[in-house]
């Protein structure tokens, strides 16, 4: 029998958010310690690649939540509901406040905030300008899938549909495109739709026998295109790798959850709930933080304390913002 909730993706959740908390906190740590060079943080520097453990895991989520949802309004106004709520009201706090501070004092981001758009950063919407919060980027591909999904689901009675996108986002691949246009037709978004795909896989349990097999490969996968982004710059092509094998990766695991019990790795499973949380806090925290960069005696600690303080700030901002004001939420938007 499969399992609605799998907890071995959760704790895959709460790895990707410590990769890339790692990625940023070795950034941090080399623009504040100038000397700091070497193979030690170039492999933290991979932590990028966490992004694309989302994006694929975002796809499977969605395809795997909604089955059971019946294809009506009912349904539909229900998946948009929890989509938004899901996705702005832990978002909403720390764009605003980031705004705020950006608008207030622009030197607090090590990124180039300059010019962010208030649109996008605050809705999410496609724009040609950055947004105030560093990592919503992402959740701006996020909510293009969710919305294209939602339609092939609801209205066109039919999620394979969604497969239809590939169309415009190969036609498109190979021409230069406004910012705003890469949400909606580049080729980030395949990683949604191989989650979609192997989501689909699992239900039917026809690779269940390479449970094993997928997982070692879809390592191996990610190991190679790791190897490659060393010494190569064509991220587009290394990303897609990177997809395909954290799509065997998490199809393997998740046949692989019929044979291990991972509900009893607590604390990450804690990390995974929060993983949100910390994606959404660790910038601005390691940004603060980095300003106290003269009481620390070398960049080493300090790329610890990064990663250890923003992700416990992470799992505070979960337990004490997140989860009431999603709850106070549901209860208001979301009458049963």
């Amino acid at each position: 029998m499969l399992k609605h909730q799998l907890y071995s993706l959760q704790i895959g959740r709460a790895l990707a958010a410590i990769a890339v908390v790692s990625h940023h906190a070795a950034n941090a740590s080399q623009f504040f310690y100038k000397g700091m060079e070497g193979n030690y943080l170039q492999l933290f520097h991979l932590g990028y690649f966490g992004v694309d453990y989302f994006f694929v895991l975002s796809g499977f989520i969605i395809a795997h939540s909604t089955r059971s949802l019946p294809m009506n309004k009912k349904g539909a106004r229900g998946y948009l509901l929890s989509r938004a709520l899901r996705i702005y009201v832990p978002y909403l706090p720390i764009s605003i406040v980031m705004i705020a501070m950006l608008s207030l004092l622009p030197s607090v981001s090590m990124a180039a905030r300059e010019g962010f758009s208030i649109m996008g950063s605050l809705f999410l919407l496609p724009s040609n300008s950055p947004t105030a919060v560093t990592v919503a980027w992402t959740l701006q591909y996020e909510v293009i899938f969710y919305l294209l999904f939602g339609i092939c689901f609801f209205w066109l009675r039919n999620p394979r549909f969604i497969y239809v996108w590939l169309v415009p986002i190969l036609a498109l691949s190979f021409f230069p495109l406004p910012r705003w246009a890469y949400f909606l037709v580049g080729t980030a978004n395949i990683k949604f739709l191989l989650g979609v795909m192997i989501c689909s896989i699992y239900h039917t349990q026809k690779l269940y026998s390479f449970r094993y097999l997928l997982a070692a490969s879809g390592i191996i996968l990610v190991i190679i295109s790791a190897l490659f982004s060393l010494y190569s710059d064509a991220a587009p092509v290394i990303h897609l790798l990177t997809g395909v094998g954290f799509a065997f990766f998490i199809l393997g695991v998740a046949h692989i959850e019929r044979d291990i019990d991972f509900s009893r790795c607590r604390w990450l499973l804690l990390l995974g709930s929060a993983s949100y949380a910390i994606y959404l806090v660790h910038g601005p925290a390691i940004s603060v933080l980095a300003r106290f960069s003269s009481l620390v005696p070398n960049g080493y600690i300090a790329f610890t304390l990064f990663v250890i303080l923003s992700c416990g700030m992470g799992v505070f901002y979960y337990q004490w913002v997140e989860k009431p004001l999603l709850a106070a939420a549901k209860r208001y938007f979301i009458q049963e």
